[in-house]
């Protein structure tokens, strides 16, 4: 094999190289972003629970205290 064959598949490879590392990367990258948007998205679910719950808590203590005040 002469010099300029070995040299043109060592290029051929880093070139593969940087190639398959760029689709690493990008996939990498897409499925960071999911699980990004997946945690804001259980994040506002907890938030919109939460407040559900609050004004649940809340109703029922209206009705106590206005049970306490007209027996």
């Amino acid at each position: 094999m002469s010099e300029e064959q070995e040299k043109n598949i060592v290029e051929q490879t880093v070139d593969k190289v940087v190639e398959t590392g760029k689709d690493v990367v990008e996939t990498v990258k897409e499925s960071v972003e999911k699980v990004v948007d997946t945690g804001k998205e259980a994040v506002e679910t907890a938030v919109e629970t939460g407040k559900e719950a609050v004004e649940t808590v809340k109703d029922k203590v209206e009705d106590v205290v206005d049970a306490v005040k007209a027996p």
